[in-house]
């Protein structure tokens, strides 16, 4: 029932502002309307009530005698009708703060503007245009509101018209910001739903849009507008590695001046790129650990449940490992593994501290835990499991002269489950490479025991041509200890 549905939408401190709207004889509130209201509310938060209860309701109000089903529902659709005014008086006003207080003003403007109110209204409009002007860093919202202003400046009988106006080129100016920025947005997401789902976007404007954004010193004039242009230009040149490098410098040292909304949302989508990156040969582990750092210090790291997806657990921890932050790691384990479901007796935890035992050298205590788990057939950790191991069978062999034939077979066998999983062409290719080359060094270091010089460059000239391939930092550092 929609009043219901009303009245559950409400905040706690609202039901009583609620009571004062009702009692505002201004919206014509009958005062049946607030007697049903004020009854109602001893069923707060959950407003749980279904036709006997409501029948029940309205005869507690107004007397056995006085109901019938066409009162009722006259009442709860009027006194609907209440709350949806209630509520478009609150947007309109506003909660306490600068928001509230620019939303206001510029609601006054309009009304000044639409009733001719000549000086006052030219006064009011002008100080909105200062005080707007004066925020360092402007949304999408603050450039439309701005271009409204101008609009009304402009259109106003009061002001000139003649050629070169400024309300007139500003409203222009200010409109295609808040086009760009919002389009550029779209655009961000739109991209990067297409890498998570079989979906294609067109992306009308592109070139013409990006074009906006790379006007000289943008990143100082509308670091915002900056942000979301070298974003979006990642997003359609893929694996830019020293693109994403200064975007998250520019997003990091911009960060406590942008809109506390857009904070969020770009972390979200930095991060994402970096972990594309990552699993597109980039080396970028440092740059997205400072990212995630970021996430956790802003509390936007878990989802709105208090969640925290196994994927994103085991990415964090391996760019700690990969950038040798271990107790940093641990404390990250220790802090998050309870926002998993099932805690800390989920998978990924040990397959995480298996990775944390890898890079700092412990192989057999890391095999060991990776084979207690029991995760190479069980999705979404095979792939992760078998790849680390094959890691710590390579790292034994090339560093102890152990097990070479353990590690011969993991490689068979590891390329027959890769090439048998349901996974794109991309990361099957990615994956298979990866393990062919690895072979390839194991061969070598078993030929010649100590790889000469001459056949780790031309390892090195060969994997810089490979692609795609996962890990090709890791296996650019092996070919140096062949």
């Amino acid at each position: 029932m929609k009043l219901l549905t009303l009245l559950r939408a409400l905040r706690p401190e609202e039901h009583k502002e609620l009571d004062k709207f009702l009692q505002s004889p201004f919206f014509k509130a009958s005062p049946s309307h607030l007697l049903f209201f004020r009854y109602l509310c001893k069923y707060h938060p959950g407003f749980d009530l279904g036709k006997a209860e409501l029948v029940a309701a309205y005869r507690r109000c107004f007397g056995q005698k006085e109901y019938t089903d066409s009162r009722l529902y006259n009442l709860m659709s009027a006194l609907a009708h209440n709350v949806e005014d209630f509520m478009v008086v609150k947007e309109t006003l506003g909660d306490k703060g600068d928001d509230a207080a620019f939303g206001r003003r510029a609601q006054l403007v309009r009304a000044l503007g639409r009733r001719d109110a000549g000086e006052h209204f030219q006064a009011e409009a002008q100080k909105l245009v200062e005080e707007t002007n004066a925020v360092p860093v402007k949304d999408a919202g603050e450039y439309l509101a701005l271009q409204q202003v101008h609009h009304q400046l402009y259109y106003n009988y009061n002001t000139p018209t003649a050629p070169g106006a400024p309300s007139l080129l500003a409203a222009d100016a200010c409109l295609d910001r808040f086009y760009c920025l919002d389009k550029l947005r779209y655009m961000a997401q739109m991209k990067a739903l297409e890498r998570l789902f079989n979906v294609r976007y067109e992306f009308p404007m592109l070139e013409a849009v990006l074009e906006m954004t790379r006007v000289p010193a943008m990143e100082e004039s509308d670091p915002l507008l900056a942000i979301y242009g070298q974003l979006v230009g990642l997003l359609f040149r893929e694996g830019n590695e020293s693109g994403f490098r200064e975007l998250q410098k520019l997003y990091l040292e911009k960060y406590p001046m942008l809109p506390t909304y857009e904070q969020p949302i770009l972390l979200r989508q930095l991060i994402n790129y970096g972990v594309f990156l990552t699993e597109h040969q980039a080396r970028v582990e440092p740059e997205l650990l400072q990212l995630y750092k970021k996430a956790i210090a802003a509390g936007v790291l878990l989802f709105d449940n208090g969640r925290l997806t196994e994927i994103s657990f085991a990415n964090i921890v391996s760019v700690a490992a990969i950038c040798r932050d271990f107790g940093w790691a641990e404390d990250f384990i220790a802090q998050f593994s309870p926002h998993l479901e099932d805690g800390a007796n989920n998978p990924v935890v040990g397959l995480s501290r298996t990775a944390l035992m890898y890079y700092q050298g412990d192989l057999d205590a890391a095999q060991d835990l990776l084979v207690a788990a029991k995760l190479f057939s069980q999705h979404p950790y095979d792939i992760r499991s078998r790849g680390l191991l094959l890691k710590i069978a390579f790292d034994r062999y090339v560093l102890y002269g152990q097990d070479y034939d353990f590690l011969t077979g993991h490689l068979k066998a590891y390329e027959k489950y890769v090439g048998n999983q349901p996974l794109s062409e991309y990361k099957i290719q990615a994956q298979l490479n990866h393990i062919r080359f690895v072979r390839k060094m194991a061969a070598l270091k078993f030929k010649h025991v100590q790889v000469p010089p001459g056949e780790k460059e031309k390892l090195r000239e060969k994997l810089k041509a490979l692609s795609p391939v996962v890990s090709m930092g890791w296996m650019e550092e092996r070919i140096g200890m062949l």
